[in-house]
C-alpha cells in the first residue's frame, strides 16, 4: 500500500514521522518530491485523506489526457484546504484558477496553502458555497472534514453567504470544472442554466444520498443530456467516486 509518506522529501518524511508519533494537535508543512508543499492538519480534520487521496490514490487523473493540453481556465467549486488548487497548478502550470469555498477554517489553510506554492497571481478565491442563488446556508455540522452546505435554520451550524455559481460564471471562458461539494452538487446540475456554462471539461464526485441512491447514474446521466460524454474515473467507492465528462 502507497502512503502520502511516500511522496515526500527524506526531511519532511522525518518531520511528519516524527510529527505523527507525538500526536501534535498542530498543523505540519510538508513538501512532496514532485513539489508541491502542503499544510495539513491532523484527524479529527480530513486533511491527510485529502491528500492521499490526490497525491497518491490521484483520483484526478484524467482518462482522456490528451485533450489537457487545452487548460488554462479552472474553476474549483469545493476546494476545501486548497490541495486540488495545488493539484490543478502543479499539473497546468499557466493555468488561472476560480476557487469557491464557504467554510471559514479551511479558507484560512487554503490562503496558507495557496502561499506556500506562491500561488497568489493565479488563484482567485470566492469565500462562499456555490449555490443557485444568493443567500445564505449552514455548514451543518461545522464540519472537520467538509463543508456540508444546508441551506435550513439550523442554529447549531456556521452561516456562511451562497453566490450564485450560474451568474458569477456567466460568460467566463472554462476549460475545467471541478465539482465537489458532499451531496450538493445535484442542485446545481439540475440547474436549467447548467446546460449555458461554457466547461469544455467537468471533473465532479458523485455521492449517493437517500434522496439520490445511485449518484454515478444520475449525475451521468444529467451531463449527457446536456451535452457532454461521461467517462468514469479512476476512483470508485462504495457511496462515492469521480466523473469525467468532455463536451461534444
Amino acid at each position: 500500500m502507497k502512503y502520502l509518506r511516500h511522496q515526500m522529501t527524506l526531511p519532511s518524511v522525518l518531520r511528519y514521522g516524527a510529527w505523527r508519533l507525538s500526536r501534535s494537535q498542530g498543523s505540519i508543512r510538508v513538501r512532496l518530491r514532485s513539489g508541491p508543499r502542503l499544510e495539513l492538519r491532523p484527524a479529527p480534520f480530513g486533511d491527510l485523506f485529502g491528500a492521499h487521496e490526490i497525491f497518491v490514490r490521484d483520483v484526478y487523473r484524467c482518462p482522456n489526457p490528451e485533450v489537457l493540453s487545452s487548460v488554462h481556465n479552472i474553476v474549483d467549486v469545493g476546494a476545501n484546504i486548497g490541495l486540488s488548487c495545488i493539484y490543478w497548478a502543479h499539473n497546468f502550470k499557466a493555468a488561472q484558477i476560480l476557487a469557491f469555498e464557504p467554510h471559514p477554517r479551511h479558507i484560512q489553510i487554503l490562503k496558507r496553502n495557496a502561499q506556500l506554492n506562491h500561488l497568489e497571481n493565479r488563484l482567485t478565491l470566492i469565500e462562499a458555497a456555490a449555490g443557485q442563488a444568493p443567500g445564505e446556508a449552514v455548514l451543518s455540522d461545522a464540519s472537520l472534514c467538509s463543508s456540508l452546505v444546508s441551506p435550513n435554520n439550523d442554529e447549531s451550524g456556521i452561516r456562511v453567504p451562497i453566490v450564485d455559481l450560474f451568474k458569477t460564471l456567466e460568460n467566463r471562458k472554462i476549460d475545467l470544472l471541478k465539482i465537489d461539494i458532499e451531496g450538493y452538487e445535484y442542485a446545481i446540475l439540475q440547474d436549467e442554466r447548467l446546460s449555458s456554462l461554457s466547461a469544455a471539461i467537468v471533473v465532479m464526485e458523485w455521492h449517493n444520498t437517500p434522496t439520490v441512491p445511485d449518484g454515478k447514474a444520475w449525475c451521468s446521466s444529467r451531463l449527457a443530456e446536456v451535452g457532454y460524454r461521461v467517462i468514469g474515473g479512476n476512483d470508485e467507492q462504495a457511496d462515492t467516486g469521480v466523473l469525467w465528462a468532455f463536451r461534444r
